[in-house]
């Protein structure tokens, strides 16, 4: 497990617990450190915690603490709603005040990878479709939380981070439950660089589902335009580009976005996106039983692999198929390594001069073409 240390002094908790609470507070900066992933005993001059400590603690159900006269770093596994996908787990935080360390809360949490754009066009279209998948989870969670919609006013992708190929939202200071109120729909615009939105003025004098439809709107314009389509299976493309298009004119609220996101995820897990295709081979293959090919790559795009073409396949159908139609694949090897959604890693080759035995792996050769 991977984490990083967050240390913030008391004024600056207790700004982002007042942001928090009360979205109308002054917004705080939280600098972040890197120190020693752990803390060493020491003695604190304070008899109790400040009095709001226990509720930074409600207010982030994941994490635990304990204050006590002597300071002890203290651990508890992330708990509350939240789906582990979405949730930058904090593990744990800790209270100090000394003369060395005055007033300061500790907290602990795992450690992400900054979000770059540019290398995730580089990605499988696997990898970015996890992407926008686990971001529509979290925005799920978000119109329907405890608190009541919760729109994420300061949305980019430097506010979200990588752990273990799931995108997870880092800084909650812009978050607010506050629903705009008005008087016509005229009250209920939405402004966007790119274009603008009216939506309907509820009965009791709220704008309906503008939370929701500012968090999806942002993650069109960022994420799913970029990511979703771009070489997806053939066969889904026309359910992404539905999906796309919806976000983007508002069509769809969180829930049927949500729904048709998970639809895709089916589709594709249990190969079922191939079944409206035709799957005419051009070629036949030998079947070599642990064997592998050590060289004789070639260069593919998307790839797993930056100096080979690496490719993820749902069964061996399909791995020929994309060895037919690349011209200069002869060969193919299946692995026993599998992504995230189960499906088999298999390395595309450009001859099969050289077999080598390997126990873990299987090899087909092209023998016609």
């Amino acid at each position: 497990m991977r984490i990083q240390v967050v240390k913030l002094s008391m004024d600056v908790a207790y700004s982002r617990w007042k942001q928090t609470v009360f979205p109308s507070a002054r917004k705080s900066n939280i600098q972040l450190v890197s120190v020693p992933a752990y803390l060493q005993r020491r003695d604190s001059g304070r008899s109790s915690p400040p009095p709001f400590l226990h509720e930074f603690s409600a207010v982030f159900p994941e994490a635990g603490g304990r204050e006590e006269q002597t300071v002890k770093p203290w651990w508890k596994q992330p708990l509350g709603d939240l789906p582990a996908v979405s949730r930058w787990a904090l593990y744990g935080y800790c209270y100090q005040d000394s003369n060395d360390i005055p007033d300061t809360l500790t907290a602990i949490t795992e450690l992400g990878s900054p979000l770059e754009m540019i290398q995730l066009l580089q990605t499988s279209w696997e990898d970015r479709f996890r992407i926008c998948l686990s971001l529509v989870r979290l925005l799920h969670y978000l119109a329907h939380s405890p608190l009541g919609s919760v729109t994420l006013l300061d949305f980019r992708p430097r506010q979200f981070v990588i752990v273990d190929g799931e995108l997870k939202v880092t800084d909650l200071d812009d978050a607010s439950i506050e629903e705009s109120s008005c008087t016509s729909n005229s009250d209920c615009f939405m402004e966007f660089p790119a274009r603008n939105f009216t939506l309907p003025c509820s009965v009791e004098g709220r704008c309906q589902n503008m939370n929701e439809k500012r968090n999806l709107y942002n993650a069109y314009r960022f994420f799913f335009t970029y990511l979703l389509p771009h070489s997806a299976p053939p066969s889904l493309r026309p359910l992404l580009d539905k999906i796309v298009n919806a976000t983007g004119e508002l069509h769809w609220g969180i829930d049927e976005t949500a729904a048709q996101l998970e639809r895709v995820l089916n589709l594709y897990k249990s190969g079922e996106y191939l079944q409206n295709t035709t799957r005419i081979l051009k070629s036949e293959y030998r079947r070599l039983p642990e064997a592998f090919i050590p060289d004789e790559n070639y260069r593919c795009w998307p790839s797993y692999h930056h100096k080979g073409c690496l490719l993820s396949v749902f069964d061996v159908n399909e791995a020929m198929e994309i060895c037919d139609s690349y011209s200069q694949c002869k060969a193919f090897v299946l692995t026993n390594q599998t992504t995230w959604t189960g499906r088999q890693l298999v390395f595309f080759k450009a001859a099969s001069n050289h077999i080598m035995p390997d126990p873990d792996k299987i090899t087909y050769v092209k023998v016609t073409d």
